[in-house]
């Protein structure tokens, strides 16, 4: 699971464009972007690459198709335990807003404040490199505060795809990196390419359900634990939300924009809601089931996070697990004479999903 998130937050967040070309070392970081998503999503290709983290190495291969407009893709392990996994049943005109941020798009928040990626990040050219056996420009990604990662993408010039991902905490920190040692185009693939086991054409394909843009509740009272919030450092570094309901957004798109949004606004109907999340972060998703509880997940459009809030236990809860860049902090808070676990997840710094732990409250009811 840890490689499909992996992998994802950086190819499934990117948007999709209109056409694919060649790039060159004359593009714009916006066009480099909006190539980058549109290949991604679009291209059918196959691939070997390697991922580095927490001093390990792991060798992968990855299938990737677009079949009657929605996309399809399984990731294998070449080493290790064998096993694989897979992301299926995702339109390719599904636009998310993670997919607007990268696209360079504003959002809107339900207070009227626009937030946009470039309000977060600091985009530099490095060149190029040879990944692959392929020509690639390098496209490195500062964040402007201390509560998200820094990237740097390697983007094959030819076919606009995602080649290279390392990512960076600080100015010396790798956390982990992604780097493709093989990769090959294939047109006229099929599915047979991602369920191999299965007659071509007699698989059943269920949809895959990925972050869309969603409602938030308004939250208002007292801390979870009964605490000050922590106080926010000065812009650009964070920021406090009056409440979730902030955090929803809307886009800022044109009139005639042939993408549409996958899937209609849910408003979160958790218990606990945060009251400061990083500046830039939107609510992209809620949901709910008997096994994992109400999921929350925010996106900036590049770093991802969520929040589980799940069963009731007897006991109180503490543990904080990192792997490679991705940070799980476990904790509980107390519910009528029993612990309600509450887990924070993503691709972010620790310090993060502390702070985003620390201002959970419980929403009012209006």
């Amino acid at each position: 699971m840890k490689i499909a998130l992996s992998l994802a937050i950086v190819l499934a967040v990117v948007g999709v464009s209109p056409a694919v070309s060649a790039l060159d070392k004359t593009s714009s970081v916006a066009e480099i972007l909006n190539q980058l998503g549109n290949s991604t999503k679009s291209q059918n290709y196959r691939g070997e690459f390697t991922y580095e983290h927490d001093g390990t190495i792991d060798m992968l291969r990855v299938v990737h198709a677009v079949i009657d407009g929605v996309e399809y893709e399984r990731i294998y392990h070449l080493n290790g335990p064998e096993k694989s996994f897979m992301r299926e049943g995702q339109s390719i005109d599904c636009v998310t807003a993670g997919n607007h941020l990268l696209r360079g798009r504003r959002l809107t928040l339900s207070s009227g404040r626009m937030v946009s990626i470039d309000q977060n990040y600091q985009f530099h050219m490095r060149g190029e490199e040879r990944i692959a056996g392929r020509e690639a420009l390098i496209l490195q990604l500062l964040p402007k505060d201390p509560y998200r990662y820094g990237m740097v993408l390697g983007v094959d010039k030819q076919t606009g795809l995602l080649t290279k991902a390392v990512i960076t905490e600080g100015q010396k920190k790798v956390w982990e990196r992604i780097q493709f040692v093989s990769l090959s185009l294939d047109d006229d693939m099929g599915i047979e390419a991602i369920y191999p086991d299965l007659a071509t054409g007699k698989s059943s394909l269920a949809p895959l359900v990925e972050s869309s843009m969603v409602d938030g509740s308004v939250v208002d009272g007292s801390m979870v634990d009964g605490s000050v919030p922590p106080e926010a450092p000065a812009s650009p570094e964070g920021s406090v939300i009056d409440s979730s309901s902030e955090a929803s957004a809307g886009a800022e798109a044109p009139a005639n924009d042939p993408d549409q949004d996958c899937r209609q606004p849910a408003a979160s109907k958790a218990p606990l809601q945060p009251a400061w999340v990083p500046n830039g972060f939107v609510l992209s998703d809620y949901s709910y089931s008997d096994e994992d509880g109400h999921m929350e997940t925010y996106t900036d459009g590049l770093s991802v996070f969520s929040i589980f809030i799940g069963r009731v236990t007897d006991k109180p809860s503490q543990a904080v697990v990192r792997n490679g860049a991705t940070v799980s902090l476990l904790t509980s808070v107390p519910s009528d004479n029993q612990f309600v676990t509450i887990t924070v997840v993503g691709e972010v710094p620790a310090v993060t999903a502390h702070r985003v732990t620390q201002s959970l409250r419980v929403p009012v009811v209006k």
